[in-house]
């Protein structure tokens, strides 16, 4: 498996918690708790998909 491979799935995979970090503290400072419900789902999805994908190619 090449380096510019890893390198996008390690970024795939560290992007939304980078995000879900921002989105929390938004969050935690304006108590939006229906929009980071609906968030909270999607983050778990994107997560487990970026997990998913990782071990898929990590095969390579």
């Amino acid at each position: 498996m090449n380096n510019k491979k890893k390198l996008l799935l390690l970024l795939l995979i560290f992007y939304p918690v980078i995000i879900d970090k921002i989105f929390m503290t938004v969050v935690i400072n304006n108590l939006i708790e229906p929009a980071y419900s609906i968030y909270s789902v999607c983050f778990e999805l994107s997560f487990l998909v970026a997990v998913v994908l990782y071990f898929k190619y990590s095969k390579d």
